[in-house]
């Protein structure tokens, strides 16, 4: 479910999704997605995780569905938070 922990591993070709799995009492893959570039941030948002590598890209997390984030990406900064 989206409640169990959840892991992004960054590697030099490619981004893994983890869950945690009750039954396995470990973290499973969930997607591997391959990238062209070395993955250079990561932010978790409520609903999804957004990946850097050439381009952002955008991780929904309920289908695990990967979209091109570059032109409805926002940015939003926060200060004295």
């Amino acid at each position: 479910t989206e409640a169990e922990p959840c892991i992004c591993a960054a590697m030099p070709n490619k981004v893994c999704i983890l869950r945690y799995n009750d039954g396995l009492d470990s973290f499973a893959i969930r997607k591997e997605i391959e990238t062209s570039e070395p993955c250079s941030c990561i932010q978790f948002t409520g609903y999804s995780i957004i990946i850097g590598t050439n381009k952002f890209y955008e991780i929904e997390m309920k289908h695990y569905t990967l979209e091109d984030s570059c032109l409805n990406m926002r940015i939003i900064t926060r200060y004295g938070e």
